[in-house]
């Protein structure tokens, strides 16, 4: 039943993070792991890998290219990516498909998710391997309250750097 397997689940745990100094020297190797738990919205795993790996382990990426952050950002959890921000995850960290986790949240509409990468100084306007941004990905999902919120990031860092920024420019899209 569920108690005997959230009971391997703990135990499963402490292994993974026994090796500390194994961590450390290879903090990649566990970020399908931690990607998992990120995705899950596990703080517990998250948080031990953070305090087992280090601070330099936070953008560890998968086969895939993808951090803990991208996968926290599949499913829109904001909690996860707050700890994961706050530790120094890079918001411009591009997977194999050159998607940053606001091209991620942005399709899936989690706005509060969006807003938060935004205000970390993520760039809406950054595209994947397909030509595709943030912004685009949003508007072609019919992503109504994400479109608006980007358009008025965007609008907000114009204002504040005039018009010859571009909105690529970091001093654009950082504005904390």
């Amino acid at each position: 039943g569920q108690g005997g397997s959230s009971r391997r689940r703990r135990r499963r745990i402490p292994f993974i993070f026994q090796d500390h100094e194994e961590v450390r020297k290879n903090p990649s190797r566990l970020s399908s792991a931690v990607g998992r738990a990120a995705a899950a919205g596990d703080m517990r795993v998250v948080t031990q890998w953070l305090d087992a790996a280090g601070k330099g382990a936070v953008n560890a990426q998968t086969s895939q290219g993808r951090t803990a952050l991208h996968c926290a950002a599949s499913e829109g959890q904001g909690a996860i990516m707050r700890a994961l921000l706050d530790a120094g995850a890079d918001v411009h960290t591009l997977d194999n498909a050159l998607q940053t986790a606001l091209h991620i949240v942005a399709a899936h509409g989690h706005g509060t998710c969006v807003k938060m990468l935004l205000d970390a100084g993520a760039d809406p306007t950054v595209t994947d391997s397909r030509g595709d941004s943030p912004l685009a990905l949003a508007e072609r999902g019919g992503r109504v309250g994400t479109v608006r919120l980007m358009r008025l990031h965007l609008q907000h860092a114009r204002s504040l750097c005039g018009p010859t920024g571009g909105p690529s420019s970091p001093a654009i899209v950082r504005h904390r």
